[in-house]
């Protein structure tokens, strides 16, 4: 345990914080996480002033929760390894010979050596997991993916090197964002390339812990995690080798591997290609990744649901992080490769992915299955019954534990049927009189499987009996005690609220989806054409910022390719500032929200001097944000609307929806203002420059089937074996608002409001 010097802060969600001096020195000292002081943490200052918290004081809380969660995890899962005879450490020791134990408590202490290094780098990617965050919380962080580059030959040899010209030729010429671009040049490893999913075949699929394995990070979680190895690659080393001086696992040959891992641990990315030689280690890996990043409450949300709540004052925020902590443990998996078995019991838990394939042509003994699955049939053909080929397999109906209307169901098809349990489960039955015909079933969650069974077997499973005999190798998955489910259930409900009742408000929407967009987007015009006057004769006729799309500066595939420029983004990757509209005395790095409020407020001055020759939209937007004279909604909650549209049929409702949000642009995904044809609509009931603003409710629910409980008295088993209801958002319908500068006091009538939509879905031209 580290003794030496520390920097304590003083936080006022979870009191001092207290950080190793070398890790200020080297992370928290630093001008990109410093930036971190001015990058708002949440959207939700419109509604609730008092809520000035930042990405800064959110980093430090996650660190803090990180080491708790990591500390816990540790305690209840590192003497159960050891118990199974498993030692860890040994890939990294791997061609070093004098670092091989040779006897228990050496191994013993390998084991320790690795979790020390591994509690040390969760901790790091924990405080490192915003590094690179956009401004303005989650406002910007999409531009980030507009700048585009081509696929050619030198970037390939870079990450692959010459092998490229076999296995990846075929790249060559495809697009690729600049950010995940950089994002592999940092990380150029075959297997990171591959879980990322980047040059990944649509048809290909990757299982890992009860989950597809195509990566799905936010564009701030890749920039940051492309930050850890361009800017702290060799701080973190230092790190290392001070806070663990007699690590034998901390070297200059491990960094690369450990710098991944920090990576992984930010883009929520787990390790996919597990064997023998590295399945437990990498296993327990995916664990702490989990701890930062997945769809289950992890240190991120836990500390941005009770900083929210105690910065805005909002009551939802008590969430008893203590208690889940110390409910962390793992369950052993065996991961079973292919097996041929005859009459074999596989009583237990398989997860995702795991597949049962029948080719005898015999009776199948008794198997019950319950969860969700898919159930493929063979074909017969002339000649009688043969062991098919998998492209001979054809796709019957899904089954799952309920249906969408929430009612048990009973589904025949020939001697396989799923009926309704004296438990109240659907369960998939083999019979045991009838000839079963060769079938596949693949498990699309964890599945709960009793009985016997003749075939070929594939996938992970927590067995209920011997396994020795079928297992390739083990593995292990991250489980919770039964006793933290209220805390589980808490911490969910808690985000969706902010989600569902906050950031789908109108007013947080209009400032974050769209005034601060469409500045930007202004602003980015405005400069481009101040620094091409001989084109836009900026100064001696009027601005008139909509004839940009078809201006020669302009990239045809993005109008406003100049929009990451004036975020810094180049700059991160360069350490310079990005030099475009140098000559107009603009220099762009790294920018925070400072730098973008008074980027805003110098062109809205420098449009005011224009006189009759400004542009009219900056004067009109950069005045409702600086005033906050914001446009109005027409309608002002999720459930408003819902009675609003009740009327329309559900092709009418989607037809609105896709015209009102749906951009070709990406720079506007979030809203979209309303066509010329529908000016004399607008104009009859005095509504002027309408916009629609799209509220994708970003909630969440615990995967009841692929998140594990461990009781005394069930032993392990799944979350909707016991809980009586799913953790599930009221609605996850994505709606949006309409904004308008009608006068305050007088809305539109139910009426209006209804026909102003039936004139949308009546109009065939809307892009």
């Amino acid at each position: 345990m580290y003794t030496g010097a520390e920097k304590h802060f003083r936080d006022s969600v979870h009191g001092y914080i207290q950080i190793p001096l070398i890790i200020v020195e080297k992370i928290i000292d630093t001008p990109l996480f410093q930036r971190l002081q001015d990058v708002e943490q949440t959207g939700m200052r419109p509604l609730f002033p008092s809520a000035r918290h930042n990405r800064f004081s959110h980093s430090l809380g996650v660190y803090f929760l990180g080491k708790q969660a990591i500390e816990a995890f540790r305690a209840n899962s590192e003497q159960k390894v050891i118990g199974d005879g498993h030692v860890l450490g040994l890939v990294e020791s791997a061609g070093h010979p004098d670092k091989v134990p040779s006897d228990d408590n050496e191994k013993t202490r390998l084991s320790g050596y690795w979790w020390d290094k591994h509690v040390l780098l969760f901790t790091l990617a924990c405080l490192l997991h915003d590094c690179a965050h956009a401004p303005f919380s989650h406002t910007y962080e999409y531009y980030y993916a507009i700048a585009q580059k081509d696929i050619d030959e030198e970037y390939l040899v870079e990450l692959f090197g010459e092998d490229c010209r076999k296995c990846w030729k075929g790249l060559i010429g495809e697009r690729i964002s600049v950010l995940d671009a950089n994002l592999m040049k940092e990380y150029p490893s075959e297997q990171f390339i591959k879980d990322f999913g980047l040059f990944r075949k649509t048809e290909e699929s990757i299982w890992v812990n009860g989950k597809n394995s195509v990566c799905r990070a936010k564009e701030h979680e890749r920039l940051s995690a492309t930050m850890v190895g361009h800017i702290y690659k060799s701080e973190i080393l230092g790190i290392e080798e001070e806070l663990l001086p007699h690590n034998p696992l901390v070297s200059e040959e491990n960094l690369e591997k450990d710098l991944e891992f920090i990576a992984r641990c930010i883009l929520g990315l787990p390790y996919s290609s597990l064997n023998c030689s590295n399945a437990v280690e990498q296993s327990l890996k995916n664990c702490m990744i989990a701890l930062l990043n997945s769809d289950k409450p992890d240190v991120d949300g836990l500390d941005y649901i009770v900083r929210d709540a105690h910065n805005s004052g909002i009551d939802i925020g008590r969430v008893d992080y203590h208690r889940l902590f110390r409910s962390l443990g793992i369950a052993h998996v065996c991961v079973i490769d292919n097996a041929e078995v005859r009459n074999c019991s596989i009583d237990g838990i398989w997860l995702e992915g795991s597949s049962f394939f029948s080719g005898y042509s015999s009776k199948t003994p008794s198997l019950k299955v319950a969860g969700k699955m898919r159930l493929e049939y063979a074909k017969f053909d002339e000649s009688g019954r043969e062991r098919p080929e998998l492209d001979s397999f054809f796709a019957v109906d899904w089954f799952s534990v309920r249906d969408k209307t929430g009612n048990l169901k009973s589904v025949e098809s020939n001697s396989l049927n799923v009926y309704t349990t004296s438990d109240g489960n659907d369960e998939l039955a083999t019979g045991d009189d009838k000839l079963c015909p060769d079938f596949k079933i693949t498990c699309d969650g964890s599945v709960r499987v009793r009985g016997t069974f003749s075939g070929i077997v594939a996938g992970k499973a927590i067995l209920n009996n011997d396994s020795s005999t079928l297992k390739a190798f083990d593995e292990y998955i991250l489980v919770y005690d039964m006793s933290c489910l209220s805390a589980l259930e808490h911490a969910m409900m808690a985000r969706n609220y902010e989600y569902e009742w906050i950031y789908s408000h109108p007013q947080v929407l209009y400032r974050s989806s769209f005034l601060l967009c469409y500045m930007l987007r202004l602003s980015a015009r405005f400069l481009c054409c101040k620094n091409h006057k001989e084109v836009s004769h900026f100064g001696t006729e009027r601005l008139n910022l909509k004839s940009c799309e078809n201006c020669k500066f302009a990239n045809t595939d993005e109008p406003d390719f100049q929009i990451p420029r004036l975020l810094g983004f180049e700059s991160y990757f360069s350490d310079e500032p990005e030099l475009f509209f140098e000559e107009e005395g603009y220099l762009f790095y790294r920018s925070n929200d400072s730098d973008l409020q008074v980027l805003f407020k110098q062109i809205m001055l420098e449009n005011e001097r224009l006189g009759d020759k400004k542009s009219q939209e900056i004067a009109c937007y950069f005045k409702r944000f600086f005033s906050r004279k914001h446009q109005r909604p027409l309608w002002k909650s999720r459930d408003e609307y819902q009675g609003i549209i009740r009327e329309f049929s559900s092709t009418e409702k989607r037809s609105i929806f896709r015209k009102l949000t749906e951009s070709e642009k990406s720079s506007q995904i979030a809203y979209k203002f309303l066509p010329s044809v529908l000016n004399e609509e607008c104009e009859q009931y005095d509504l002027g420059s309408v916009v629609a603003v799209c509220s994708k409710l970003n909630t969440k629910r615990i995967n009841a089937e692929n998140t594990l409980m461990h009781s005394t008295r069930f032993g392990i088993t799944r979350l909707c074996d016991i809980a009586q209801e799913e953790s599930a958002p009221t609605s996850n319908q994505d709606f949006f608002y309409l904004y308008s500068d009608r006068a305050p006091g007088s809305p539109l009538s139910l009426d209006e409001v209804r026909s102003l939509l039936r004139a949308v879905c009546e109009t065939n031209n809307i892009a």
